[in-house]
């Protein structure tokens, strides 16, 4: 479910969006302001009924789940009666259920009153179980009939005569789900919205929340009461939107800024007005949330000051502990980095280590982490010129040019002089045979071939093995040329995973090419130099990014890759030795490198600068004049040129648009 705009802010956050790239994403540090957590529903109570079908069934299932049928048979062949009458019952609730999911099911009149008289049953069965096993979940049988009869007030009842006498269980916690569902249908919004708020179901909250979302919606609730469970959950999304068009407009008209202005004003005073009454019990989010939105408008003192406040003050556990994170993000910005800050900070990086190791992996914490590195500590880092440092933070080298990588490696590999560095050295990647491989993979790609030679020829063979870049070197020859053709494409299946090499293929090219540059430019003889210069743009175009090689540069390949600023040009230099080489006296060289050049797309060197309308004109200008050429020399040769150009799809269409 989409999250509820600001109702004053509809407009304004159209036109934010009309003016954002499609493919980006602002950035999301504001999800440090954290007061309840946000759970999937549909993960809310399966997982512990899946737990409990696993231990009944003790693993003879195929698959994990509920699986009626399954259970079932499973059931009978244990002897169990008590409960195959129960699963009985379970199987028809969920069918029906299943039939409500169904868009394309158009029931009769018959149909549904033979609904009715299934639920009807369900109650009967429920009321009749004389039993103690399976008591809760006939008790949530019976809940469940309720709710699809809309017998709304029975399950008011039931919950707080029966039901919420129980012990805790799974069931439990559904049974509560579906009385807070009874006290929504029966007016009683306050407490239903506390409970969905406090089982951190979102999907039911923000449903049935959808006509009090935005700061009208806030102060409406707060009067009502102001310690409402649901206040949490209406501050949270509400800071969430205002702090996404705050960071996501800086090309905002005037009218958008004062509109903007204008909410953040109306907030900041309700803040205050909230925190003076002295009513609400956790004035620290109210106090977090102004933090955030004055974080999030780059006003940090006024955050550092707000944050420092709401750590003192009033707030749940969870609150306390999402403003330490605020805190830590916002003093990136607020101080010096001297040692007394750095030991402050290497010591909340400890705590926080210790909270996000508790969620293996995934959850608030593991996020701050994220959020904190990449906003806070990586740009104060690099801001004083500790780039080595900001690298070790950032665990990701890939941006980085060759020269850079070997300064990091001599950074983490000496000894700690800050408390900062004592907290990130024994923390950094520092494998040897990795930042070999990177480093010389870098090189090749500034065109350092020596120096990646260096580098390269400390690894072992078997440091590929197992890893999926392995396939491609294998398969993948760098001495093919790209213009007669693409090589095998991986196939999509687990033997294709790192396949086992003999060569080192980036080590192989290198020595190539390194002697390919001797010949062509030591050679007296011409036509020598423009053959070797045809075999070195073979192996430039084919380790550019268009090429079937890029293995040779980099670990992987993507689309969107854009070529770095001290990246060499790989597709324009094989250009340039193929304007060399279409001198030739050499017909069949002359055609291959005229074929070649009208081959290669003028954009592909991985610039920005192809988005700029008249870099792309630029692109096509000379993309047509490599054509022009080739069909000139095809008029003049047709009765002897290859078939590769007279069978070309996209040559044949170019010569029939100039007879137009």
């Amino acid at each position: 479910m989409k999250r509820f705009l600001i109702s004053n802010l509809l407009v304004l956050s159209a036109l934010i969006g009309a003016k954002a790239c499609g493919g980006e994403e602002p950035a999301r540090q504001y999800e440090l302001f954290s007061i309840v957590p946000y759970l999937e529903t549909g993960n809310l109570f399966t997982g512990r009924t899946d737990a409990f079908w696993m231990e009944y069934t003790k693993g003879e299932m195929e698959y994990e789940g509920y699986d009626g049928e399954a259970v079932l048979k499973i059931a009978e062949k244990k002897g169990d009666k008590e409960m195959v009458a129960y699963l009985n019952h379970l199987n028809d609730y969920l069918e029906i259920c299943y039939q409500l999911k169904d868009p394309w099911t158009y029931p009769t009149k018959e149909e549904l009153k033979e609904r009715k008289n299934t639920l009807r049953g369900l109650l009967v069965a429920a009321e009749k179980y004389a039993g103690t096993r399976l008591r809760p979940q006939y008790f949530l049988l019976a809940m469940r009939a309720n709710m699809m009869l809309k017998n709304h007030a029975a399950n008011k009842d039931f919950w707080q005569n029966k039901a919420s006498l129980l012990g805790e269980s799974v069931y439990k916690d559904m049974m509560k789900n579906i009385y807070a569902g009874a006290l929504l249908n029966l007016g009683n919004k306050l407490e239903a919205w506390n409970i969905f708020t406090e089982q951190g179901d979102m999907e039911s909250l923000r449903w049935s929340v959808r006509g009090y979302a935005g700061l009208a919606g806030m102060q409406t609730v707060y009067g009502l009461h102001p310690n409402a469970e649901v206040l949490k959950f209406l501050l949270q999304d509400y800071i969430y939107d205002l702090c996404r068009f705050c960071m996501y407009s800086p090309e905002s008209t005037g009218s958008e800024v004062a509109v903007l202005t204008k909410e953040m004003q109306d907030f900041a005073a309700f803040s205050q007005m909230v925190l003076n009454e002295g009513k609400t019990e956790n004035p620290s989010m109210w106090l977090m949330a102004c933090a955030m939105v004055h974080y999030c408008t780059k006003q940090y003192s006024e955050a550092f000051a707000e944050i420092d406040r709401a750590l003192k003050a009033g707030g749940t556990e969870r609150m306390k502990e999402s403003a330490r994170c605020i805190r830590l993000l916002v003093s990136t910005k607020s101080f010096c980095l001297d040692k007394k800050y750095e030991k402050y900070v290497a010591g909340e990086l400890n705590w926080l280590d210790g909270k996000a190791m508790s969620e293996n992996g995934s959850g608030y914490y593991n996020m701050a982490r994220s959020l904190i590195d990449e906003h806070g500590i990586v740009p104060m880092l690099k801001k004083a010129g500790r780039v080595e440092m900001a690298m070790a933070f950032e665990h990701n080298v890939e941006d980085y040019s060759s020269t850079q990588v070997i300064r990091y490696l001599a950074f983490v590999n000496g000894k700690p002089k800050s408390p900062l560095e004592k907290y990130i050295l024994p923390k950094a990647d520092k494998d040897a045979d990795h930042f070999n491989d990177v480093i010389g993979m870098k090189c090749i790609a500034e065109g350092k071939l020596a120096e990646a030679l260096v580098f390269l020829e400390k690894i072992p063979l078997d440091h590929y093995k197992g890893k999926s870049i392995s396939w491609y070197m294998s398969h993948r020859d760098y001495t093919k040329a790209r213009w007669f053709g693409k090589q095998k494409t991986k196939p999509y299946d687990s033997e294709s995973e790192g396949v086992e090499i003999t060569v080192n293929r980036r080590i192989a090219f290198c020595k190539e090419m390194i002697q390919l540059a001797a010949q062509n430019l030591l050679s007296s003889d011409d036509e020598v130099r423009k053959k070797t210069a045809y075999e070195m743009a073979v192996r430039y175009y084919q380790a550019s990014h268009g090429g079937d090689c890029w293995y040779l540069c980099h670990d992987y390949w993507s689309a969107c890759e854009n070529r770095l600023k001290w990246e060499c040009d790989f597709s324009q230099m094989a250009v340039d030795k193929l304007n060399d080489s279409k001198t030739s006296i050499d017909f069949d060289l002359r055609q291959k490198s005229l074929y070649a050049l009208a081959f290669i797309p003028y954009n592909d060197s991985g610039d920005v600068g192809w988005y700029d309308s008249n870099v792309r004109k630029s692109f096509e200008k000379q993309q047509r004049a490599a054509l022009m050429e080739l069909n000139a020399f095809y008029k003049e040769n047709h009765s002897r040129v290859a078939q590769y150009i007279t069978r070309c799809d996209v040559f044949g269409m170019f010569r029939k648009s100039l007879q137009k």
